[in-house]
């Protein structure tokens, strides 16, 4: 089969795709059920933790279903997360992005706390970490479904999620699609692989990838990147196990801004990178399990969702946007546990856990030669080091949500979270106003012209 696409949506063009198993139907045979209707409801997962219609969810919540994830066949997440309403990410170079999400488009450490991005329930940076376009971390091109809550989380997720929570649903806990092989071009040198294998819903092990290889529409603006999960089921007589590892790896050539009003509409400019010198390289791993297991404690039916993690990041990039253009090297270990236990009837239905969380994490700032421009810029800006610090961080959260189905149009939900978190910093650089070599920055103020 071979598709296409018109030049500035998507842009690509489809070379080959080959089916290894047929997909499952959508609904059972209506004549296999004496000619009922067998309408399967959706369900989401990312409000309360655990599966539930749609329906009796209180809040906001929206739903991107791997139907749609597939049509739409992004190659950037802005074009996904667009078709969501009130959820806007706005396309930054190559594969960065800046989210919005019934609030103003947020920038660097402003949209830290703001945001909080899930696969599969678990958060994928540490608390006071984030990084601003942390969703190419994430296998959305091969997600069984994307959940988003807009608006502030509950206390099921704290502080982290002040204007609304992205929750990518993978197939290790989705439903699994049948094996798949694709190759796709397109313009601006553009080529993509995916592919998944499996043995469809029954076989316990499952591998997805993704690689990608993009020239750019401008001068020195390409990037490539991988993303690959594996998965693998464990039969145990009364749990269920799945545990998933999940890294990707992106090396990209950033472009820097044009200058200049209606810059965009002259051809000679919008094609041109006025900072072919800068970059960004980062990659990520992450190494998760998801055990649920029915149990009787204190003589009441219990769910029990242990989710264990262990996640490292890395990225170096080059601050074009900044005077004297900084190089940053950031990156993290940390590991934790996310638990939920849910009990109740229909009508009141109740949630309690302990989120817990280690990290190390290590910035760095350096800057390879002097700023030009003013005096000011010129002394703010030093060469050499700006920043070189270490933090180890701890943190604890119980949690209880409850909700009460008053009638069949009116719930009552509420939530109490109680949150500790411990900071140690451990700072590389000098202490004070001097440069990395002890040598004195001397403030400049500005000056007034006698009158």
């Amino acid at each position: 089969m071979i598709g296409f696409r018109q030049p500035g949506m998507v842009a690509s063009m489809l070379l080959a795709a080959l089916c290894l198993a047929p997909a499952s139907p959508l609904r059972a045979d209506p004549s296999a059920d004496g000619g009922q209707d067998t309408n399967i409801e959706e369900l989401v997962v990312t409000s309360r933790r655990r599966e539930e219609s749609i329906a009796r969810h209180a809040g906001n919540v929206a739903n991107l279903d791997s139907e749609s994830i597939a049509a739409i066949g992004h190659q950037h997440i802005h074009e996904l997360m667009t078709r969501i309403p009130g959820v806007w990410l706005a396309r930054a170079s190559g594969q960065e992005h800046l989210t919005a999400i019934r609030s103003p488009v947020l920038t660097g450490a402003g949209s830290c706390g703001d945001f909080l991005f899930l696969e599969d329930g678990i958060p994928i940076r540490p608390s006071g970490f984030c990084n601003v376009n942390q969703m190419f971390e994430l296998l959305t091109e091969q997600a069984s479904n994307i959940e988003v809550i807009r608006g502030p989380g509950s206390a099921l997720y704290g502080s982290n999620a002040l204007h609304g929570i992205v929750n990518v649903v993978t197939a290790a806990t989705g439903e699994r699609p049948p094996a798949m092989l694709a190759l796709e071009a397109g313009s601006n040198e553009f080529l993509r692989f995916r592919t998944v294998i499996s043995g469809g819903a029954s076989t316990p092990l499952l591998a997805s990838l993704v690689y990608a290889d993009d020239g750019g529409f401008r001068d020195d603006s390409g990037y490539r990147q991988g993303k690959v999960q594996l998965v693998a089921d464990w039969s145990l007589p009364t749990a269920e196990l799945t545990t998933v590892f999940s890294a990707t790896d992106l090396d990209q050539e950033t472009a820097g801004y044009i200058l200049g009003e209606n810059s965009y509409k002259d051809p000679g400019l919008n094609r041109e990178n006025l900072n072919p010198e800068a970059f960004r390289d980062a990659s990520s791993q992450r190494l998760y399990g998801i055990w649920k297991q029915p149990a009787i404690l204190f003589d009441v039916d219990v769910e029990i969702d242990i989710r264990p993690y262990l996640r490292h990041s890395d990225m170096r990039f080059l601050q074009h946007f900044l005077p004297g253009q900084p190089l940053e090297e950031n990156g993290h270990v940390s590991a934790g546990a996310i638990t939920a236990f849910s009990f109740g009837a229909e009508k009141r239905q109740f949630i309690a856990g302990l989120d817990i969380e280690w990290s190390d994490l290590f910035l760095k700032e350096t800057q390879s030669g002097p700023t030009s421009g003013s005096d000011f810029l010129r002394e703010t800006r030093p060469e050499g080091k700006h920043y070189d610090f270490e933090v180890q961080s701890f943190g604890v959260a119980p949690y209880l949500q409850a909700d009460f189905m008053l009638s069949e149009r009116l719930t009552l939900s509420g939530g109490l979270r109680l949150e500790y978190m411990h900071y140690e910093y451990d700072n590389k650089m000098l202490i004070g106003n001097t440069r990395d070599d002890g040598t004195w920055r001397m403030p400049v103020f500005p000056t007034r012209e006698p009158q």
